[in-house]
């Protein structure tokens, strides 16, 4: 079986083999790397994501330029 981790690694992997662009940001529930993809340019991505260093599940917006990340306690403070 497969850990959340190995499957980021791997989604990661992927995503960087089809040429999509990504973007490194901090969690902010362990304040470790995690790189992501990136909309185009104007659009802007949020979701529901889970930590793939300690699972922890915080509300994720993704811009062209930039991502953050969320705890529901902050949520009102993108």
């Amino acid at each position: 079986m497969t850990t959340l981790k190995e499957r980021y690694d791997a989604y990661i992997a992927k995503v960087k083999a089809n040429g999509a662009k990504t973007l490194v940001y901090r969690t902010p529930c362990c304040d470790k790397d995690v790189e992501d993809r990136v909309p185009p340019a104007g659009d802007v991505w949020d979701s529901l994501v889970s930590c793939p260093h300690c699972e922890t599940v915080y509300f994720k917006i993704a811009r062209a330029t930039e991502i953050t990340g969320h705890l529901p306690d902050d949520a009102g403070e993108p």
